[in-house]
């Protein structure tokens, strides 16, 4: 409750920082490269709002390509009804995607880790939206990227 009342607060003060669902993945076109947050960054809210909209409004973008590093949590995009709208290149593979890359609907990228930050730097994986998690705002408005 506290921590609703905290939201709805910094919502007030800072509401450059807020946006809605709806208005969020009107953002994203087809073909666009997402990257989504990792391990334990990973912004599970907005990955399930991300297939909720895609649900609600099915045409809105097909052929996004979602990358991650690893997923700890549940990757609802590979389900074999988001095909025409997702495919997942990941870098790692873990219990929520590994089916979906044995049986072809997915890709792996075999990487070492020290090595992601140059993919991305060079451009030789340009990212067109990123999906990320962060703190509360603080008082001044600044939000942190760790967990």
């Amino acid at each position: 409750m506290k921590d609703k009342k905290l939201l709805e607060d910094f919502r007030k003060m800072y509401p450059e920082k807020f946006a809605l669902q709806e208005e969020v993945f009107t953002h994203i076109h087809a073909g666009d490269r997402i990257f989504i947050g990792t391990g334990c960054g990973e912004p599970q809210y907005l990955v399930q709002s991300l297939v909720d909209y895609v649900k609600n409004h099915p045409k809105a973008f097909f052929d996004a390509e979602l990358i991650h590093v690893w997923t700890l949590g549940v990757a609802p995009y590979t389900d074999e009804k988001f095909q025409e709208n997702f495919r997942l290149d990941s870098f790692f593979v873990g219990d929520s995607t590994r089916n979906s890359v044995n049986r072809g609907a997915a890709d792996y990228t075999p990487i070492f880790l020290s090595r992601v930050p140059d993919l991305f730097r060079s451009k030789l994986l340009p990212v067109d939206v990123a999906l990320i998690q962060t703190s509360l705002p603080d008082k001044h408005g600044y939000v942190s990227l760790g967990i």
